[in-house]
């Protein structure tokens, strides 16, 4: 998946016009590349990346923490609150479980 989501970043990016919001949530966000990618084109918002713990424990946002807030948990349980939820790649996940 990162090398899928690093490809499509920018593009992802440069599509949607983010100017209306203030906060954008990636839920199940990774390392939180597309995340990264879409507060480098947007600075005017915060991110919010969530996702499991074992996940988000190696988060690539570092550089840009006083914009961001790591969150981990379950998203069939609750998701965080923002103007905008983003699932990049969730559903096939799905998919694949209840195939058998």
């Amino acid at each position: 998946m990162t090398i899928l989501t690093t490809l499509a970043s920018k593009a992802i990016a440069e599509a949607y016009d983010f100017t209306p919001y203030k906060t954008i949530c990636d839920i199940g966000g990774g390392q939180g590349i597309l995340l990264k990618c879409i507060l480098d084109r947007n600075p005017h918002l915060k991110g919010i990346l969530y996702d499991q713990e074992s996940v988000v424990r190696k988060h690539l946002l570092a550089g840009i923490s006083g914009r961001v807030e790591i969150k981990s948990g379950n998203f069939f349980e609750t998701v965080p609150s923002a103007d905008v939820l983003m699932m990049k790649s969730i559903i096939h996940d799905w998919m694949t479980i209840n195939h058998y």
